[in-house]
């Protein structure tokens, strides 16, 4: 499709269209960045404003904003510091913060900037800003890694993206961009920000980020004395931010403005003191976690290796506890699998979700290194049902179908072809993941093992309870911090480890040191036997994979598996069967799958199954495995609930998810089904943004559908008797 040009500006001689850097490759919406060629700065058509002050990007970041939050002399020597950001624009304001964080020695061991932008511009438009900006060159490399992993397309929702220090592996800088109105998503986020900028263009061609909601939403996420800083001293701006409870200060602005202006936030019981008016009560703020930073994982699969990665790189001691002799014995290590969003039309939470995943899964793939021999990005196609188009759209199925706008496909995207003439024989509706992964799941879970900073390993140890050590009742030393110690015990009762922080996450296990509450009419977590069959390629072997009702993946070139298997296929789903002895009625059933998937591959290997009812061919090698899932498909990922404590609440009470009362500490990442590698590691990122007090990977929403304490709400809104 020919790109559209940009409607033109007043005065359109003075503006011209960026010319492509790099080359423009056909995909993707087209830009609408522009460029003010009398004042030498970007330009926005839409609003009719220019990116950043002609005095100069970075200055206007370290004056108006750095100097105004005082972020280099509040971050000294913490060990974490948040900013919360409204009007992402070109990463300018981020990028200047990270250049300063990085030259500072004293700076903060983990940096988190959380940046709202409904507009947001393409990679290829902040390496373009940055070439054409010669005052921008000391940011340069700065913007080359972030066009890196910047989401392509940035559609609504939260995109994190993580920045290792160069020269120290425990510092990190991480930007989570949230795409939508900031009005809208304010309410969604989870987080206790330390400073504040507020960069959007204009109040007067930009009303919706100036508006009192905002402002409100901004003082919701903020400690106490967290700082504020902007460009703009509009009345409308200072009378919004003082109702949000804001004491301001002007300061010299930045020529060509005359002022700035700087705000602190006034603790919710003080305000009255300030002449300000206060909130019936204060906003509902996580724990602070515990000083003394010990984890123990229970459980070495997907998800326990996904946590340990999780914490320890965020300076905590995790001590891992498994069964059986090794990591990956259960369903985590599996041969091969698949890592794809899922697609609906409404976009549902699980798309949403998975789609969260399968980027941050990408990132953590990078930021840890794992050899190519273990997992490989490319062309995957996810057959559809056959269905009409018009009722396929609305079936309530895995493969779903994505809603379609009439614009061009954005790069990385799922693209949906109404008649696909697919490799093996399959004609018909499908999805074209230009960038799906394929990963060997063990290979992973050593991986992010190996990768994970201090971290201890235990093997056949098996954890039969959990119990919370008493809190010292003296005042003292050893009651300064509060936070309960949990107790892993042997089936002897004999201690094996300690820690403030627990995660249980060992599949249908858990169910033995937990209590979830009672799902609607089933238990909480629930086993799935799935088998999946390897064999031999009798020639060359078939590309890409291929999804669906079952999938076909072939091995590829230096694969770390090269040499046990060329094919997989598969997998059974079983409800409720727990047994672990191959089946050659399943590698049948595997074998029915890809008629339907790939008709002509299935011909072709039909022989290699031969008599498998009676005996198997050597060419042949089953693997089995039991998931854990759960009643409604959504992983279990977060802290538990305190049924004990629940249970003196009146029912039917109207309570919500955040105030349930909790087991301080005690948390699971469980029921991850056949999606352990499209979650684990966004799961995982969870839990340790929860239980250290950063800001969350994901909306409130999605946090609330992966609660392990959701079916406790339930039963406690139901009224009794």
């Amino acid at each position: 499709m020919p790109a559209v040009p940009p409607s033109s500006p007043p005065d359109a001689d003075a503006f011209a269209p960026v010319p492509a850097w790099p080359p423009a490759t056909g995909s993707g919406a087209p830009t609408e960045l522009q460029w003010d060629l009398q004042r030498g700065v970007p330009f926005s058509p839409r609003f009719g404003d220019i990116y950043h002050s002609e005095a100069g990007a970075l200055q206007q970041s370290r004056y108006v904003f750095m100097q105004g939050c005082e972020v280099q002399t509040r971050w000294r020597h913490r060990d974490r510091f948040c900013i919360v950001e409204t009007g992402f624009g070109l990463g300018l304001n981020f990028m200047a913060t990270w250049l300063e964080w990085l030259a500072d020695d004293a700076r903060c061991a983990h940096l988190h900037l959380v940046s709202l932008e409904a507009y947001p511009v393409t990679p290829a438009d902040i390496l373009r800003a940055v070439a054409r900006s010669p005052s921008l060159a000391e940011v340069a490399h700065l913007a080359s890694q972030l066009a890196a992993v910047y989401p392509q397309p940035a559609g609504p929702g939260l995109h994190r993206m993580l920045f290792v220090h160069p020269r120290d592996a425990r510092h990190c800088v991480t930007l989570t961009l949230v795409v939508g109105d900031a009005a809208q998503w304010l309410p969604r986020l989870q987080l206790q920000a330390d400073a504040a900028y507020l960069d959007g263009f204009s109040p007067a061609r930009n009303p919706d980020l100036w508006q009192p909601r905002v402002f409100k939403g901004l003082a919701r996420l903020m400690r106490p004395q967290a700082l504020l800083a902007t460009w703009t001293i509009a009345a409308a701006v200072r009378k919004g931010l003082t109702e949000a409870g804001f004491v301001l200060q002007r300061r010299p602005g930045l020529p060509p403005k005359r002022d700035a202006l700087q705000g602190r936030l006034v603790p919710w019981r003080d305000r009255a003191a300030h002449g300000l008016a206060a909130p019936a009560a204060p906003a509902l703020a996580p724990p602070p976690p515990p000083t003394r930073r010990r984890a123990l994982v229970i459980g070495a699969g997907l998800a326990g290796a996904a946590c340990c990665w999780a914490l320890a790189r965020r300076g905590w001691s995790v001590t891992l506890l498994d069964a059986a002799s090794g990591p990956a014995q259960g369903a985590s290590g599996l041969p091969v699998g698949l890592c794809l969003p899922h697609v609906s039309p409404d976009d549902a939470v699980i798309s949403r979700l998975s789609r969260a995943g399968v980027a941050w899964m990408r990132q953590t793939l990078a930021l840890t290194g794992l050899p190519a021999a273990a997992w490989q990005s490319g062309e995957i196609w996810q057959a559809l049902p056959r269905q009409d188009s018009a009722s396929s759209r609305h079936a309530d199925d895995d493969a779903g179908l994505p809603a379609t706008d009439g614009s061009p496909a954005a790069e990385g995207a799922p693209v949906f072809v109404p008649d696909a003439t697919l490799p093996g024989g399959y004609r018909g509706a499908a999805l074209r993941h230009a960038q799906g992964l394929r990963i060997q799941g063990a290979a992973l879970v050593a991986h992010w093992l190996a990768a994970s900073p201090g971290l201890t390993m235990h093997w056949h140890q098996a954890v039969a309870a959990l119990r919370p050590l008493p809190t010292p009742a003296t005042p003292g030393p050893a009651a300064a911090d509060t936070a309960p110690v949990w107790q892993a015990l042997d089936a002897q009762g004999r201690p094996l480890a300690e820690a403030e922080l627990v995660v249980v996450a060992t599949a249908m296990d858990s169910l033995g040191l937990l209590d979830f509450g009672t799902a609607p009419d089933a238990s909480a977590l629930a086993p799935v036997r799935g088998q999946i069959t390897l064999g031999r390629a009798t020639g060359q072997t078939p590309a890409p994979p291929l999804t669906g009702n079952g999938h076909f993946i072939g091995n590829w070139p230096g694969s770390a598996s090269a040499a046990r298997w060329d094919w997989a296929m598969g997998s059974s789903f079983e409800r409720g069967d727990t047994d672990m002895q191959p089946r050659p009625s399943s590698d049948l059933d595997n074998l029915a799958k890809l008629q339907s998937l790939a008709p002509e591959w299935a011909q072709a290997l039909a022989p290699q199954f031969g008599s498998a009812l009676q005996s198997r061919e050597p060419g042949l090698s089953p693997w089995v495995q039991i998931r854990a899932t759960t009643p409604d498909r959504l992983p279990l990922a977060g802290p538990l609930p305190d049924l004990a404590a629940l249970g003196t609440q009146r029912p039917g009470g109207g309570l919500r998810l955040s105030e349930l009362p909790r087991l301080a500490g005690l948390y699971t990442l469980s029921g991850l089904g056949a999606r352990g590698l499209s979650l684990a590691a966004l799961c995982a990122e969870h839990i340790a943004s929860h239980a250290g007090g950063d800001p969350w990977p994901i909306e409130r929403q999605l946090a609330d559908a992966v609660d392990p304490a959701r079916w406790a709400l339930q039963q406690n809104r139901r009224p009794h008797g």
